[in-house]
């Protein structure tokens, strides 16, 4: 298994851009998953971040076991 989770999005003008984030500050480090999220320019509502690390932590453990 990689050490990183790769998220692919769609830019505003289209074009696709690909995320990594390390594995580990998923489990350790949530405000840096999401600060690293945001900074990309992945739009999370207010108040839905907790909400988008359980969709992440779900997401790599379905596909890892």
């Amino acid at each position: 298994m990689s050490d990183d989770i790769l998220l692919e999005m769609a830019a505003s003008d289209g074009k696709r851009k690909l995320i990594r984030i390390p594995l580990r500050l998923l489990g350790t480090d949530g405000p840096e998953v999401i600060r690293r999220l945001k900074a990309a320019g992945v739009s999370i509502a207010p108040g839905a971040d907790d909400l988008v690390l359980m969709c992440l932590t779900d997401q790599v453990s379905r596909l890892s076991s």
